[in-house]
């Protein structure tokens, strides 16, 4: 589209509007002098960048961090890091809050580290990407960052080397992640974000030396997500202000030897709740059972139960599926007597074939008030649909893409009954699956 030339040169003269740069959908390299002119005509008062194929990153990077000192917020999302100037470049922004790096930008961890002791200004340091040198991924915490708000660390896929995927962020010796001090009693990472409300720790390893991880410190703590790390935690190791919980470790419901207990002998994390808790991310249902009914013996009348104060649960997402209802059905209802279950609204299941129609049973009984539902790459039939459709009053999305049991009928069915559901099952395909009347 096209303007006129006197309002080309009319908006020109309005610094306010230049006042946000965002490069993030460039489609050939960035000049240096298209980055000089932005900074021009917006007088000097860029407030956000969002940089994307720069011809030069570290001109560009000096240009917007010397002249525009009200830079609040930088994103860069395909910058090479190699040069050592980029860090340097980035501290001479004093107000700079928000530093976000893009998936293709890969930065160290010793970087990372660096990177908070010259802008201990920062709120919000996200890293997609954090890659590896030498054995360790060695990092120095030796300073306090009392303003950091949002911190997201996550290996990058080209750390292959089991030597360097460990996360080593004590302050001096190079043991792996997150403990509480170190073996001179010197504070680590953990330690050094007291204020921390949001922490992303994901495809890193677990300690190798068996040392466990501690988030208790951080009483601000509303979302952890661990990722695919696992670690021998305990309930006294976390905060109770959770509000988002992801991929606890899988020690939660394993003996002491790593053999999985029964449904039977589950019990819950007694003398700790979550009662912010509103979303959970855990491998299996049994976790979600441990963790949402603590704070409460399941053995506790229903009177006991309802009396606790807790914030209504929205989501759950279980990531694998160890749990057989066709044999455990019952045991599983007789576990899952919290009223936190009851108040779920969104429950994905997606990728678990062992859900079948023996779940529909236990969803319809313990999840009654479900909105949205994903069952997809499951067994179920539609038997199941049908049991699902019948008694969950309040569902309006059901996902059921590569279901291989459900035929066209029962999806056709679903739709005729207000619900929205995404098959991935065109109009041309023929019908598959087991035949049922849904009348």
């Amino acid at each position: 589209m096209r303007a006129s030339k006197k309002w080309s040169t009319f908006i020109k003269t309005l610094p306010d509007l230049w006042q946000d740069l965002d490069l993030s959908e460039a489609q050939r390299p960035v000049s240096n002098a298209f980055i000089s002119q932005c900074i021009n005509r917006s007088k000097h008062r860029l407030r956000s960048a969002t940089l994307a194929r720069l011809s030069k990153v570290d001109t560009a990077l000096h240009a917007l961090t010397k002249r525009c000192l009200h830079l609040r917020s930088l994103t860069l999302h395909d910058a090479a890091l190699s040069s050592r100037s980029f860090m340097q470049h980035i501290a001479q922004s004093p107000r700079l809050t928000n530093l976000t790096f893009g998936p293709r930008t890969t930065i160290r961890l010793e970087q990372v580290s660096r990177l908070l002791v010259l802008c201990p200004q920062l709120i919000s340091l996200i890293c997609p990407s954090v890659g590896t040198s030498g054995n360790v991924a060695q990092a120095a915490w030796n300073v306090n960052f009392p303003n950091l708000e949002t911190l997201k660390l996550v290996r990058s896929k080209e750390s292959s080397s089991r030597a360097t995927r460990s996360l080593d962020i004590v302050s001096t010796h190079p043991f792996p992640i997150c403990i509480a001090v170190d073996q001179e009693g010197q504070p680590s990472m953990i330690a050094r974000i007291p204020n921390i409300c949001t922490l992303v720790l994901s495809l890193w390893d677990e300690p190798p030396d068996g040392r466990n991880l501690d988030f208790s410190m951080l009483k601000r703590l509303t979302h952890l997500d661990l990722g695919t790390l696992s670690s021998q935690l305990v309930p006294a190791n976390f905060p109770s202000s959770l509000v988002f919980l992801a991929s606890p470790p899988r020690w939660l419901y394993t003996t002491p030897g790593g053999h999985d207990l029964a449904m039977s002998s589950l019990k819950p994390w007694d003398g700790l709740d979550f009662p912010d808790l509103q979303t959970l991310h855990c491998e299996t249902m049994e976790q979600a059972i441990m963790i949402l009914s603590g704070g409460a013996s399941l053995n506790s009348e229903p009177s006991a139960l309802g009396s606790a104060i807790w914030t209504p649960m929205q989501s759950l997402r279980i990531l694998k599926c160890e749990l057989a209802c066709s044999t455990n059905v019952f045991d599983a209802l007789s576990q899952m007597q919290s009223p936190r279950f009851e108040s779920i609204g969104d429950l994905c299941l997606r990728g678990l074939q062992r859900v079948d129609d023996n779940w529909s049973l236990l969803i319809t009984t313990t999840m009654p008030k479900l909105i949205r539902l994903d069952l997809s790459d499951s067994d179920v039939s539609g038997y199941g649909l049908k049991t699902l459709v019948n008694h969950l009053p309040e569902l309006k999305l059901l996902r059921v893409e590569r279901c291989t049991e459900l035929s066209s009928d029962a999806i056709a069915w679903a739709r005729s009954r207000s619900i929205q559901v995404i098959s991935g099952m065109g109009k041309s395909e023929n019908a598959s699956g087991r035949s049922v009347r849904y009348e």
